[in-house]
């Protein structure tokens, strides 16, 4: 995992860890392929449960 390339706020940062968890997440599609997944419906399962990770940690979820 790559840190941010300073502490605290700057410009981009949010960029820098999109750029990081992106090739996180194209490592996990070739892992899901690999295994026999479809990459497009693992792609589709890893927007499902960005939401409902997101949701969670922010307290907007549905049953809570």
């Amino acid at each position: 995992m790559i840190n941010p390339k300073r502490e605290g706020d700057y410009p981009d940062r949010d960029m820098d860890l999109q750029e990081m968890i992106a090739a996180m997440l194209v490592e996990a599609l070739d892992a899901a392929e690999a295994a026999g997944w479809d990459r497009t419906d693992a792609a589709t399962a890893m927007v499902e449960a960005a939401i409902a990770i997101h949701q969670g940690e922010t307290g907007t979820a549905p049953d809570e």
